[in-house]
């Protein structure tokens, strides 16, 4: 499971570095991902001490899910604003 967390760290700072290339405008919510990606990556590392892995693990499966519930609560509440016809930038 350690190298699992490596695994999608690494890919959630992927997704940001693309993202910063990919746009020449830089807004703070492009580092989101990021966000996340470090300390579960932090996490990942931790957890290949065998001393050390349930703790690691479940710090970097929380902070999974709560980007989780956080995106799915934000994507709620902008479709939310897009059917009630309001203006969504």
């Amino acid at each position: 499971m350690a190298r699992v967390g490596i695994v999608f760290g690494l890919l959630l700072c992927g997704v940001t570095f693309v993202g910063l290339v990919g746009t020449s405008a830089k807004i703070p919510t492009q580092f989101v991902p990021m966000m996340f990606g470090i300390p579960i990556l932090f996490c990942g590392v931790v957890a290949l001490n065998p001393h050390r892995r349930k703790v690691a693990m479940q710090a970097a499966s929380g902070l999974a899910t709560l980007g989780a519930v956080g995106g799915t609560l934000w994507s709620i509440v902008r479709l939310a604003r897009l059917a009630g016809g309001q203006d969504v930038d």
